[in-house]
């Protein structure tokens, strides 16, 4: 394994909280919070860069074989496509985009 340096880490720990404090400001735009989910979406895909950078510098995936990175990559796709798919049923069945039938 190649080795880390604390400048690295330390980067990418700033980045993390820099990325949280954007987070924060997200909810607290007022033209956002009406649009729930253009707020939901942004929300999202910061959570999942910040999840990115977890895996890659500390899990240390960014110095791992190409084969093993793919593995895990995948095999974090599996659960969030599971949500995904949970929570478009929800939304199916509580009818909010249906015409109103039975």
């Amino acid at each position: 394994m190649a080795h880390v340096d604390r400048k690295e880490y330390l980067k990418i720990f700033i980045a993390l909280f820099v990325l949280t404090i954007v987070e924060v400001g997200v909810v607290e735009v007022p033209w956002l919070a009406e649009r729930k989910g253009m707020m939901i979406l942004a929300l999202t895909v910061l959570a999942v860069y910040k999840a990115f950078l977890v895996l890659w510098f500390f899990m240390h995936l960014k110095h791992d074989s190409k084969p093993l990175r793919v593995g895990v990559i995948y095999s974090a796709i599996f659960p969030v496509l599971y949500a995904l798919g949970l929570i478009a049923e929800g939304i199916w069945r509580s009818g909010k985009f249906t015409d109103g039938g039975p």
